[in-house]
């Protein structure tokens, strides 16, 4: 008996018809949560919902959040706790069935982790420490009475479909969910775990304060958890690039190297590595929760980098990746069946302007025409503007530039030779006429 001495794993269904966060009327696919229970209290000690089918990525995310804080967690989904309402664990031994967990990754993940694996037979849910009983707590205290619940049935032919009440969000149900979990740790009263020694000391029978004592007197096996190791054997890894901007994540759902959009991550650390001045996208692996968009962390040299997300709104840190994913896939859906009424637009708009200019052209001409006004040359192409400036080279060449013009010849033959009066002033006329007189 020793706390982080043993967990159980396991996942189940939620049995929850979920609604898009933007539009209660765009359902949801299946939901999933993974729990890892300590196994002499049964704690719980970590609770992950995604829409995931149950893997050993969802596992190992699991096993990551149990020794992490639940503060940041649970501020998410509406509910306040402190770090002693939601403990940190850190496991020796974990076991599970022969399902998600049981692969090579899960195995290597755990092994560099130093956590040892033990798995049951097949059909043997007694074996696992009590998580089977758990999933149906959780849903018949909290989850079944929630609005478009399966009730954990399978639909028959002339069932009720609840999907039709369909109506809450993954972040909604997730309230709920957090809300008894909390409960089952914290209030629930657990007598029949009561050793004299704890009843001596007073310890009251619920499942937090049995493994306080416990950690407190020193029945305790796990060390703090090294939270940098546990995000990279755990976390599951994407592709991004790494530019001056920051970090984008490559849509995982897609064959293209396309962006998720709107994920941008970024932060001083990440700065410091000198990856955003190389000038040029260098490709990198980040590690993230699909289950909160608003951090990732960095694979490097220098270890794990964490970059927060780089966004005006809010709430984007807090959906989930499946969610995020679907609102983008909407937006491309909704861009290819417009683009016919916005080609459209373009060409209205184009035939609009052609018109324009046309009327304005017509408007000018006949203005020019009714106050009898050559319309303006048109500009000289180049072989005729090279003709002309050689036509005023050779003229200059032969010096008849400065040769008076026809009409100012004939006339100056007119004046008497030698007469000087036709170039002076009035004055001096007016002199000379008096000293004649």
């Amino acid at each position: 008996m020793a706390a982080g001495q043993c967990a159980s794993i396991d996942s189940t269904s939620d049995d929850q018809n979920l609604v898009l966060s933007i539009d209660r009327l765009a359902q949801l696919p299946s939901s999933w949560n993974t729990k890892v229970r300590e196994s002499y209290t049964g704690y719980i000690a970590s609770f992950y919902s995604g829409f995931e089918r149950p893997s050993t990525m969802t596992s190992l995310i699991a096993v990551a959040m149990a020794g992490d804080s639940k503060v940041d967690f649970c501020e998410r989904y509406g509910v306040t706790i402190t770090d002693d309402d939601w403990l940190s664990l850190n496991f020796r031994r974990i076991r599970a069935d022969n399902g998600e967990i049981k692969s090579e990754k899960g195995i290597e993940a755990m092994t560099a982790s130093e956590v040892s694996m033990e798995f049951v037979k097949a059909y043997a849910a007694e074996r696992k420490n009590g998580v089977e009983s758990t999933h149906f707590q959780l849903q018949a205290g909290a989850t079944h009475e929630l609005p478009g619940s399966t009730q954990g049935r399978i639909r028959q032919r002339g069932d009720e479909d609840p999907a039709k009440d369909a109506c809450l969000t993954h972040a909604e149900y997730m309230h709920h969910a957090l809300r008894w979990v909390l409960y089952h740790n914290n209030v629930q009263r657990v007598e029949h775990l009561l050793t004299l020694e704890m009843r001596r000391d007073k310890v009251e029978p619920t499942r937090a304060a049995i493994l306080k004592w416990m950690i407190a007197n020193g029945y305790v096996v796990s060390d703090s958890p090294n939270m940098t190791q546990i995000r990279r054997l755990c976390l599951p890894r994407l592709r991004a690039k790494v530019s001056a901007k920051g970090i984008n994540v490559f849509d995982p759902t897609s064959k293209d190297t396309r962006y998720i959009p709107n994920l941008t991550y970024n932060s001083d650390a990440l700065r410091k590595t000198g990856l955003t001045d190389q000038g040029y996208p260098a490709d990198v692996w980040i590690h993230l929760n699909p289950n909160h968009l608003g951090k990732v962390w960095l694979l490097h040299r220098e270890g794990l980098v964490e970059a927060d997300l780089q966004t005006h709104d809010a709430e984007l840190a807090d959906l989930t990746l499946c969610e995020w994913l679907q609102i983008a896939e909407n937006d491309r859906l909704e861009r290819y069946l417009t683009a016919g009424k916005r080609l459209e637009i373009l060409a209205n708009d184009g035939t609009a302007r052609y018109d324009s200019a046309k009327e304005a052209k017509a408007a000018k001409t006949r203005k020019q025409k009714k106050e009898g006004e050559s319309p303006s040359r048109r500009r000289m192409t180049k072989p005729e503007a090279a003709a002309k400036q050689s036509q005023l080279d050779e003229a200059q060449r032969l010096g008849l530039n400065g040769l008076p013009s026809a009409s100012s010849a004939s006339a100056s033959n007119d004046q008497p030779f030698g007469d000087e009066s036709s170039n002076e002033p009035a004055w001096v006329a007016e002199a000379r006429a008096a000293r004649a007189a």
